[in-house]
């Protein structure tokens, strides 16, 4: 148990280092290419910049002279610190269930998975028909991990993420000698597996971007 609690503490800290990070480079370029877009926008072919040091005319002036320009600075400001928030804990959640599965496997996550389904089992008398009743279940599972105190928010953040992306299409639910359960663990495993060391690379696509309409601006004058 004190393993496990150091493991997952020196884990969560790593997380947090590595989120801050991300979430501080976008918003330290975001800040820039904003500023430095604006600046662009507001001055004149001759270099002269309007003479008001008021945002609003600056705007209104900028929006009526450049409207594609400005359409882009705005959706510079609006876009890119929630785009970088939403790529940063991506990765972060990518990044954490890749090293827990890594290091934990068989001591952590596969434990907690036959804890799981076998208490739903022992507790199940009911035969799953369809498709409705196996989605109501389905349910009542990745609940009973969201909520179970006794484990790791991080690996019950995993287990839940991989249960929903189970499908069950393929089952034949007339066959009454299948066990929903087990076809559901099995599943789960197998998009336990699937998961990889993510990429950074949609954080640098964005960056980039950011760059490139800062460039446009620059270069053109509509």
């Amino acid at each position: 148990m004190k393993e496990h609690f150091t493991y997952f503490a020196k884990l969560s800290l790593k997380i947090l280092i590595t989120f801050i990070k991300i979430n501080l480079l976008g918003f330290i370029s975001t800040i820039s290419v904003i500023i430095i877009e604006f600046s662009i926008l507001s001055t004149q072919g001759d270099g002269a910049t309007t003479n008001s040091f008021s945002f609003i005319p600056d705007f209104v002036y900028n929006f009526w002279h450049r409207p594609i320009g400005t359409s882009l600075w705005l959706l510079t400001c609006f876009t890119s610190t929630v785009t970088f928030f939403i790529l940063g804990n991506n990765y972060i959640i990518s990044k954490v269930a890749h090293q827990i599965l890594t290091d934990k496997s068989e001591s952590l996550v596969y434990p907690f998975l036959d804890k799981v389904f076998l208490r739903f089992k022992n507790n199940s008398h009911h035969v799953f028909k369809n498709i409705g009743d196996y989605s109501v279940d389905k349910i009542r599972v990745i609940q009973s991990v969201q909520e179970d105190q006794n484990e790791n928010k991080w690996l019950r953040r995993i287990i839940a993420f991989a249960m929903k992306r189970v499908k069950l299409d393929d089952v034949d639910f007339k066959n009454k000698n299948q066990d929903f359960y087990d076809i559901f663990k099995t599943k789960t495993i197998q998009n336990l597996k699937e998961i990889t060391e993510p990429s950074k690379m949609p954080i640098w696509i964005t960056l980039a971007i950011q760059w490139l309409i800062l460039i446009l601006i620059w270069k053109t004058n509509y």
